[in-house]
């Protein structure tokens, strides 16, 4: 019997933290990132439990470590995307301003 599996050890946490994975990269496609936040600390519980220092972990780990790179890659084009909109926004917010100084000093003669 090997150390790891002695300390009771195995690929189930690595396995459901994989799957927990997926559901980020698919709920970041779906731009629900509350959702992507609940699954990450679900995931995060399951990393701690511990594993086997073996290839197929490292193969688990390997994936997670992509769907991470992709859901990054989802997050910064919302920000992007978000920043461009915060962007309009406020310049419609100046736009709105200056009309409303133009038409109190029109009003005021």
């Amino acid at each position: 019997m090997s150390a790891d599996a002695r300390a009771g050890l195995d690929h189930a946490g690595l396995e459901q933290a994989l799957a927990l994975g997926g559901r980020m990269l698919a709920a970041a496609r779906d731009g629900d990132w509350a959702q992507v936040a609940r699954l990450d600390a679900a995931r995060r519980r399951r990393l701690g439990r511990g594993h086997p220092g073996d290839d197929r972990s490292r193969a688990l780990l390997a994936l997670m470590l992509e769907h991470d790179r992709q859901v990054l890659a989802r997050a910064g084009e919302a920000r992007d995307r978000l920043r461009a909109e915060l962007a309009e926004q406020c310049g419609r917010r100046h736009a709105l301003d200056a009309y409303v100084a133009v038409a109190r000093a029109v009003a005021v003669r």
